[in-house]
């Protein structure tokens, strides 16, 4: 017996081990990318101030260290956390947006000096791209992307409660209608700290609802930032009837999930990992385990058939599944409504044009096959504390039972 349990113990070894290796690779490979993309703005923004030695200087130290402010934060919040590495944190996240507009201004600049140097070739105007018209670029760009930033953010602290209502043709038991509070994607960590997360909690309880669902994504990544701020506590706060019921996203998995089921539990939340729950005899909640849950612990989530089996059909049927990859499958199998997030609907204009690609829904309702899907767009935010596109939102939905 003790040789199988040594042979056991091996195996999860070099599995643990072998994903590992493959998360060094993947951040090697994100590292070196995203350094990459440095490179031609730190030359083209150099060549713009060419003709201002003495701000050059400024410009080269303020851009490495912004370059570098998202990995240096995430370094030293691990070694030591304090208010400053949170702020190095801060201020990467917020880089990360600046180069997306800076990299969508350096490609619409490049294309109007084009067309520019294309009507001096054919004599229409004579063009001089002088020292002046140089530092106008710089600062313009500089000004446009710093005014898209401050929008952006101001539109990421403001969650708007939107409003639904399905009907669902069977008996709800005691319920002739039910009021369901969705949230999904909060992300609670170091950029959405007590601040930010007591205000989404309040909006959640404003709803009054009858049972609040949570549909993955709760923290940003190392539970140990929600514990050693205590974000737990204002989790608490959730008061909804008959519960506060989540399931997993990758980011649960991405941290620890299983710490971050125990933690959420002691703090009010019941997570359904590939479960199901009947509530008041009436209607039944089944939480889907998140599917990059093989990829970042091996461990399996049952299909939507297993899910199912032995399920009250007679009964009204909600399912949480973080990421909206099998709308089909779902509406297939008569589960009566289907909550999912996890896209961000983008989260930062036009990145939603990618995720649109993706996914056959990223944000919003559809109804197939008797099923009500809806796609949440996040209460919070990932990376930059910045939403361009789409607001952030709780979903007040109120279910009539026929």
């Amino acid at each position: 017996m003790a040789i199988f349990l040594h042979f056991a113990k091996f195996i999860f070894f070099m599995s643990k081990l072998k994903r590992q290796k493959s998360f060094i690779i993947f951040f090697s490979v994100v590292f070196v990318i995203y350094f990459a993309l440095h490179i031609p703005l730190f030359i083209t923004g150099n060549y713009l101030l060419s003709a201002f030695t003495q701000i050059q200087p400024v410009f080269k130290l303020v851009f490495i260290l912004l370059a570098s402010s998202f990995f240096a934060g995430r370094i030293m919040e691990r070694i030591i956390p304090s208010l400053f590495s949170d702020a190095i944190v801060f201020a990467g996240s917020l880089w990360l947006g600046a180069l997306l507009y800076f990299y969508l201004l350096y490609f619409a600049g490049f294309i109007i000096l084009m067309l520019l140097k294309l009507t001096v070739w054919l004599g229409v105007i004579d063009f001089q791209f002088n020292d002046t018209i140089k530092i106008s670029v710089f600062i313009t760009a500089l000004a446009i992307t710093m005014i898209i930033l401050l929008i952006g953010f101001i539109n990421a602290q403001t969650p708007v409660v939107r409003q639904l209502q399905f009907n669902v043709n069977k008996n709800g038991g005691k319920f002739k209608s039910l009021k369901i509070a969705l949230a999904t994607d909060i992300h609670a960590g170091i950029i959405i700290g007590k601040k930010r997360l007591t205000r989404i909690i309040n909006k959640i309880n404003a709803v009054n609802a009858d049972i609040i669902l949570l549909a993955g994504d709760l923290v940003d990544d190392d539970i140990n930032r929600l514990i050693n701020k205590d974000l737990g506590k204002i989790f608490s706060l959730l008061k909804a009837s008959y519960g506060v019921f989540a399931t997993t996203g990758n980011h649960e998995y991405i941290g620890n999930a299983g710490k971050a089921i125990n933690y959420f539990e002691k703090n009010g939340v019941r997570f359904l990992n590939d479960e199901q729950v009947m509530i008041a005899d009436s209607f039944i909640v089944i939480g889907r385990k998140d599917k990059d849950a093989v990829r970042f612990s091996a461990s399996k989530r049952k299909t939507i058939t297993e899910l199912l089996a032995g399920v009250d059909f007679s009964k009204p049927i909600i399912m949480l599944d973080h990421q909206p990859a099998e709308v089909k499958k779902i509406a297939e199998n008569r589960v009566d409504i289907c909550f999912s997030g996890h896209t961000h609907h983008g989260q930062l204009w036009p990145l939603n044009y990618i995720t649109k690609a993706i996914y056959k829904l990223s944000w919003g309702y559809q109804y197939l096959n008797s099923t009500h899907y809806y796609v949440s767009c996040g209460a919070g935010s990932w990376g930059p504390p910045v939403r361009l596109g789409n607001r952030p939102e709780i979903v007040a939905v109120t279910v009539v039972f026929q």
